[in-house]
């Protein structure tokens, strides 16, 4: 079964996310964040909570939910609590993550200053690789994951299969039970694009999203552009260039992992 893991520290659009999933029949678990809950666990949500820590914590709240949606499904969807999921996200994330290997799929993250699209199928630097195209591209290469151009979390998938790749990898190299690398806890982000450099190394296949209406409508918002666009950036590098010396030098077990 599929489940949806939200992080939330701003419930201006909690609502809406809530109800789309709802009408894709999908159980949603929401992780409100050092504020208090504006919805109660029901049938179709599961309430948690994060009442520690300071600054930017989506990466250890997704991970609060994950821990509690593995009891019950076997497939999970992120997204954030500023986009608000298309009618067949759901579907089309289930579709991917159903095969018998591990697997991250990536859906669109839809924006207005795109005139509704994916970056990634807008900007001239990158709408000629037509990512979305067809039954969604593989990542063949790192130049993207390298780039954190992939691995967005406000609209991405992982099966049981993937998810318990990343906690094995995540507990021989960091000595720690997460998917979502706490080094990145309390900076604005880059520990999704982190996520997806260490799926590219446990070899979990990641998988772009293609199908109509699959994607997430982002509300644009104020957000601290230059801790944004340079610290997340230099904190994604540092930790790459960390994690390969760690493969290189302690090189893992293969047979631990299948």
């Amino acid at each position: 079964m599929i489940c949806a893991i939200i992080p939330c520290n701003n419930t201006i659009y909690l609502s809406k996310i809530l109800d789309s999933l709802k009408k894709q029949n999908c159980h949603a678990f929401v992780v409100f964040d050092r504020i208090i809950p504006t919805v109660e666990t029901n049938s179709d949500i599961t309430v948690l909570q994060n009442t520690t820590g300071t600054g930017f914590l989506a990466g250890k709240c997704r991970d609060i939910g994950l821990a509690e949606a593995i009891k019950k499904y076997d497939k999970y969807i992120f997204i954030d609590d500023d986009c608000i999921p298309q009618q067949k996200l759901v579907e089309s994330h289930n579709k991917i993550l159903s095969i018998n290997e591990p697997i991250c799929t990536v859906g669109k993250r839809l924006e207005k200053k795109y005139g509704w699209k994916d970056k990634r199928e807008y900007d001239q630097n990158m709408f000629h690789l037509d990512l979305f195209k067809n039954d969604g591209a593989l990542i063949s290469n790192t130049t993207l994951l390298n780039n954190c151009l992939i691995t967005w979390s406000c609209n991405m998938g992982l099966n049981k299969k993937a998810v318990d790749r990343l906690y094995k990898f995540n507990n021989i190299y960091f000595n720690e039970n997460r998917i979502f690398n706490s080094k990145f806890d309390e900076h604005w982000g880059g520990e999704d694009s982190f996520l997806g450099i260490v799926a590219w190394i446990t070899r979990i296949l990641i998988q772009l999203v293609p199908f109509s209406v699959s994607g997430v409508m982002h509300m644009e918002h104020p957000r601290p552009n230059t801790e944004y666009n340079l610290n997340h950036k230099k904190l994604f590098d540092v930790m790459k260039t960390d994690i390969i010396k760690k493969c290189t030098s302690t090189p893992f077990n293969w047979k631990f992992f299948y």
